[in-house]
């Protein structure tokens, strides 16, 4: 009778210790899935703090360049107007998204165009030129320049080189 009380008691023990243990890693096991859950909504919070503090920025970024684009795409080219058309002002989106009419220039404001740009081109050919033949004279200038150094030097060289032996064979013995 000893022995079954003793195996009842062990098998308690037994029990005892397991549902602890079970209930332990159920608890763990809890823990852990709301910690990832924590951990989840603080990154998919965080991702949306970090998009509404950037969204701003980006926003205006936009803005600023479809302003530019209007602005640039609302330039007059036509020679009657000397002032870019470009609206700054609040008057409102309506009349700023209209575009300026295209003027296309006639076929003689063209030649002109074409004529000047040559007339441009052409002078600053003669003075790249002028430049080439001016830096061509400095370098011929500064070659001979350094030629003569190179003689001169070579001149005081022989000189001193015969004073030195002159000095040593009438020294005193």
């Amino acid at each position: 009778m000893q022995t079954l009380v003793n195996f009842l008691e062990a098998l308690m023990i037994s029990c005892t210790v397991v549902y602890a243990i079970y209930g332990l890693a159920v608890l763990a096991m809890f823990s852990v899935w709301w910690t990832v859950r924590f951990a989840s909504w603080a990154m998919v919070y965080a991702a949306f703090g970090v998009t509404l503090l950037v969204m701003r920025p980006i926003w205006w970024m936009i803005h600023r360049v479809e302003r530019f684009s209007r602005g640039a795409h609302n330039i007059q080219s036509s020679r009657g107007v000397s002032t870019a058309a470009i609206s700054y002002s609040a008057v409102g989106d309506e009349a700023k998204s209209r575009p300026a009419p295209r003027v296309r220039p006639s076929f003689p404001d063209v030649a002109i165009s074409v004529r000047e740009a040559s007339e441009a081109l052409y002078a600053y050919e003669r003075r790249v030129f002028g430049a080439r033949s001016e830096i061509r004279e400095t370098v011929s200038r500064t070659l001979e320049a350094i030629a003569q150094t190179r003689a001169l030097m070579a001149q005081v060289d022989a000189t001193a080189a015969g004073d030195n032996r002159g000095y040593a064979l009438s020294a005193p013995h």
